[in-house]
């Protein structure tokens, strides 16, 4: 083992690209070298030298030494990798950051990643399902970083600069956007002075326009305005911001230059590159011990939702055990703005030509306590606890992410106290109902002006000496404290209060030391302000994750099954492991785990409970109706939250407000003690941020979350001496891998020695990234550079699978299960009788295997094909656009033209009816008939959970499943469900898959108004309008047989 394995000649990059290992220098150190950078394959240096050693024993021969490779690795991240950027931050901690300019330049450089961003925002009028279709980026994001130009044949028309229409009119357009597959403008009218001495810009008079009408840019207008007869476009008088209102001088550009990108540009496109920055902590420990991690990474807001979550979309920027978030966003920023003042010079290879990228920041994501912290707000645990809004409560209660929730096993009476003495024992009915009402009301919304106007008071009085309760007082009335600013405020009080000092030594001592705060004349604030056109208040959206499946979902587990007795705890995980997951897309629920360990579940355990609960607590002793109740609300809420499209944005939103109240409305009637849990007014601003920002996936943490363990990883296979510095090596390492791996192109090696002249060394104090150094150059030398990809051979390891299975599972059958119910096949002129196979899955449209087994049910469009002589006659009433049923058998046509494309022609499907909604689940009841249907798989929708009605069926438990251990069967058994035989089902609306097909219409309840409204002076009984006290009863459910259509 002790071997040493050395190769006769060392090995660096080769600058020949057209060699077939380009940029390795052969196959052996191409293969070594993407093994030990894949991002999931951390490997320790004992184990790199164990896989060397393997090797040998194997005869393979050339196998590079450990030196090699590292000098290998070291050349091929200078060429084409991405830089690891030192810095110190304002409280003197050392990190290390990848360059965020590099990894967005490979981004246009990536043919995998470039075909699928997109740049403009558009007008998709009702339907919201992606980023670039939400108001943030439509309608507030300064049109300098939403979209600044356009190019309209060959012309660059910018926002801000006047601009010429077919009609002889002059307009300013202030804002691109696309509708349909045309680009669109926003314009401002100009209209010329009376002695044509120059233009007033009417801001009051905005119209949109085709970019198909423009005709002359700027520069042409300027050529051509004595031929039209009009002012020079330089010549700007002002604007005019209402109708007979004064005049404004002209600020938003210089006329003689017009927009500041025309020149830095000099010809090139300009593109916007909006992102979604995330932050949240993760240890880097294997262990239960706690090692903090702080961790910044980020995706691009331009990708399409079913790629910006992908493990390969999110990239890594900086970690530290030791800085604090805001310390480190403190570095992000000033790359930021580094790059908004001269852009991204990038190689676009969908275009295949230089481009400027223009990167911003469309929200910042975390957690809740994370998302305070960035948007420098007190906490959940504060008076004011909402980062968003004003809303109050009586007085400081605990951490909303306290795991400990002792009091959850609390119920009735009992609860009804434990909440009022938490805010007193002396709060009466009137003043609990009061806090009630705010709590479920949206206060007056906070925003950035009146923030730094507090911090700039909060500073300013901790500079005095006494200062200390008025800045603490201040803190508490306002829910603000900005803990970047509060390294120094606490420095300051140190100050103050020291004591052997007179009062002149005291001023003189802080004189001199807030001289030495970085940005002082600014009140030292956080470097979140500093962030172009973002709030951290209004930009912060709600976290789906850690609100609803992390929050309610986890808090009410808890409780149920703290209420439940052993014999209750038995049926309950009897009825979990029955529980049929069928189209849901989650493994089969251990129902053990579930209820044992109740309070060390994680998120993906709370999916599946909210999924299945519904049918799982009925006739539980220890389970009132009020906490079933709770559960079927929230069944109506979380289908609508995780929805990945939303086609009519105005019913949907009525919808979702809806939810909520009715959700909130269910959980006051259960008990008011769950509005100590700051989450329960967060909900309330989700429809307000999926209007901004899109549909709440889109701004869900799991992803992040999920790459936690790639940084856990490397610090797990670091040796914790600089874990900053290795982990930012180790991800940028990644980086490269991953854009070679993918065809990513790069600045050829000769190219690149001439750029690194132009890099200058940065100082300490403001480091610079190298990739805006190395292209900080003329034009020209930028135009001509070459950009190489990967060697043929590199791009053939990806395709090395030799392993091509049958993955249909195909067997050639003669009789087929659809045969003995009558139904006949199609024959080829050829064929006397026709020869099917069947195979025992199917893989849909979800990208989902399904067995042909009975179990899988599908909702389909119950098209008529003329050759299915025997299909059922039987029409659904109201049920014209898509039908449900069982799924029994996968057919093959042996000889069909799916047969050569290895797909299905038919499937078996037992149809099935619509009934009314079912007055305990409140979901449409679904009864199987006897007829059967081909469906061609192309007609099946999506598939749907179905749950047989055990609550009206009263379906037992039985001691017959077969336990097994060690994937083997024993003797033992165990409780599970027996289903009766008759064929009543439920469609299960909770499902998070498909959601969007299931979703209830706006005015699901008659008797559902806003919750808020409910909430009676001197009673904790809620109403409804017409007076009478509201039951669970009273929840009918949409009338779900007219409500599900086909979408294309």
């Amino acid at each position: 083992m002790a071997q040493k394995i050395t190769r006769t000649q060392p090995s660096k990059h080769i600058e020949d690209d057209s060699a077939p290992w380009f940029p390795w220098p052969d196959r052996e150190t191409c293969v070594l070298d993407i093994l030990r950078h894949l991002p999931r394959c951390a490997f320790s240096r004992r184990q790199n030298a164990a896989i060397s050693w393997a090797l040998h024993a194997l005869g393979v021969k050339d196998i590079p030494s450990e030196y090699t490779l590292l000098q290998v690795n070291k050349s091929l991240q200078k060429l084409c990798g991405v830089s690891s950027i030192r810095y110190k931050g304002a409280m003197g901690h050392v990190y290390y950051m990848n360059d965020l300019a590099a990894i967005i330049a490979q981004e246009f450089a990536n043919p995998q990643v470039r075909p699928h961003l997109h740049f403009y925002p558009e007008d998709a009028g009702t339907v919201l399902a992606e980023a670039w279709q939400a108001a943030r980026w439509c309608e507030e994001l300064d049109p300098n970083l939403a979209a600044p130009m356009v190019r309209i044949g060959n012309q660059d028309y910018f926002v801000y600069e006047p601009a010429q229409l077919q009609d002889g009119r002059v307009c300013m357009p202030f804002r691109w956007f696309v509708r349909g597959r045309e680009m669109f403008a926003r314009v401002w009218s100009m209209v010329p002075t009376t002695d044509l001495s120059g233009w007033v810009v009417l801001e009051h008079q905005p119209f949109e326009i085709s970019a198909r009408e423009l005709i002359a840019a700027l520069p042409m207008l300027r050529e051509t305005a004595s031929y039209y007869r009009v002012p020079d476009p330089r010549y700007i008088i002002g604007v005019q911001k209402l109708d007979n209102g004064g005049i404004y001088p002209w600020t938003l550009t210089d006329p003689n230059e017009g927009n500041c990108w025309r020149k830095r540009a000099r010809g090139h496109r300009v593109i916007a590159f909006p992102i979604w920055l995330y932050c949240d902590d993760t240890s880097g420990n294997l262990s239960k011990k706690w090692n903090k991690h702080n961790s910044f990474l980020f995706t691009a807001a331009g990708l399409p939702r079913r790629y910006v979550h992908k493990e390969g979309s999110i990239h890594f920027l900086c970690t530290s055990n030791a800085a604090p978030p805001l310390e480190m966003l403190d570095g992000i920023v000033d790359q930021l703005r580094d790059m908004q003042d001269s852009g991204i010079w990038a190689w676009d290879c969908l275009r295949r030509e230089i481009i400027l990228v223009v990167p911003s920041v469309l929200a910042m994501l975390g957690d809740n306590p994370m998302q305070s912290e960035i948007a420098c707000h007190v906490g959940l645990a504060g008076k004011l606890f909402c980062r968003v809004c004003n809303v109050s409560k009586a007085c400081s209660s605990s951490n909303d992410d306290s795991e400990d929730d002792s009091d959850s096993v609390l119920s009735g009476s009992d609860a009804f106290s434990a909440a009022g003495l938490r805010y007193g024992a002396s709060e009466t009915m009137a003043d609990m109902i009061d806090r009630i009402q705010r709590f479920m009301s949206i206060g007056v919304l906070r925003n950035r002006k009146d923030t730094l106007r507090e911090l700039q008071s909060q500073f300013t009085s901790a500079q005095e000496v006494g200062g200390q309760a008025f800045v603490k007082r201040s803190r508490t009335r306002s829910g603000i404290r900005d803990a970047f600013q509060s390294f120094f405020v606490d420095r300051l009080f140190s100050l103050t209060t020291r004591t052997g000092r007179t009062r002149q030594e005291r001023e003189a001592d802080v004189a001199d030391y807030v001289r030495t705060i970085p940005r002082y004349e600014e009140a030292a604030t956080s470097p979140v302000w500093r962030i172009r056109d973002f709030d951290p208040h209004s930009d912060t959206p709600v976290e789906i994750l850690h609100v609803i499946l992390l929050g309610f979902v986890k808090y009410l587990w808890r409780d149920t099954v703290s209420r439940l007795k052993d014999s209750a705890k038995e049926t309950l995980v009897a009825r979990l492991t029955s529980f049929d997951v069928a189209g849901l897309g989650i493994p089969p629920l251990q129902g053990t785990t579930l209820v044992n360990y109740a309070k060390s579940l994680v998120g993906r355990d709370f999916r599946a409970i909210a999924q299945a609960a519904p049918f799982v607590l009925h006739d539980l002793c220890g389970i009132p109706d009020e906490l079933h109740g709770v559960w079927i609300a929230l069944s109506r809420l979380i289908p609508l939250v995780w929805q990945p499209t939303i086609m009519d944005f105005p019913t949907y939103k009525d919808a979702l407000q809806s939810a909520i109240d009715y959700f909130l409305e269910a959980t006051c009637k259960l008990t008011p003690r769950w509005f100590n849990k700051p989450k329960f007014h967060l909900i309330l601003h989700l429809p307000e941020h999926i209007r901004r920002f899109g549909p709440a996936m889109l701004f869900a943490t799991e992803g992040f979350e999920s790459f936690n363990a790639v940084i856990r990883s490397h610090s797990i296979h670091s040796n914790h001496g600089a874990p900053s510095h290795d982990i930012a090596i180790g991800m940028a390492h990644h980086h490269r891998i991953r854009h070679l791996l993918s065809g990513g192109l790069f600045i050829a090696a000769s190219d690149l020695d001439a750029l690194e002249e132009n890099v200058s060394t940065s100082r300490p104090d403001h480091p610079r990234s190298p990739w805006l150094s190395r292209l900080a150059g003329s034009v020209d030398s930028i135009d001509h550079l070459r950009w190489c990809s990967i060697g043929p051979n590199v791009a053939k390891l990806l395709d090395a699978d030799e392993s091509k299975s049958d993955i249909l599972g195909l067997l050639r059958v003669e009789i087929t299960l659809a045969g003995r119910h009558g139904l006949t096949f199609p024959l080829r002129s050829t064929q006397s009788r026709p020869v099917c196979r069947t195979a025992t899955k199917v893989l849909l449209h979800d990208d989902e295997w399904y067995r042909s087994d009975g179990k899988a049910w599908v909702l389909y469009k119950p098209t008529r094909c003329a050759d299915q002589s025997s299909l059922s006659e039987h029409l659904h009433p109201g049920r014209s656009h898509l039908a449900i049923g069982k799924l029994w058998e996968t057919i093959q046509l042996v000889g069909s033209d799916h047969e050569a494309e290895r797909r299905a022609d038919f499937l078996l499907v037992q149809e099935a009816i619509f009934g009314d909604t079912h007055q305990y689940y409140k979901m449409p009841q679904i009864d199987l008939t006897s007829d059967y249907v081909l469906v061609s798989p192309d007609d099946v929708i999506c598939t749907v959970n179905v749950q047989h009605d055990c609550y009206s069926l009263k379906c037992a438990l039985t001691e017959t499943r077969v336990l097994r251990y060690e994937r083997e069967d024993t003797s033992e058994r165990t409780y599970e469900i027996s289903h009766a035989l008759a064929s009543k089902y439920v469609l299960n609306i909770a499902q998070m898959r498909n959601s969007a097909l299931l979703m209830p219409p706006a005015n699901f309840s008659s008797t559902c108004c806003h919750a808020r409204d409910r909430v009676k002076v001197a009673t904790p009984t809620f109403h409804n309008p017409g007076g009478r006290a509201a039951d669970m009863a009273d929840f009918k459910g949409p009338s779900f047989k007219l409500f599900l259509t086909c979408t294309n």
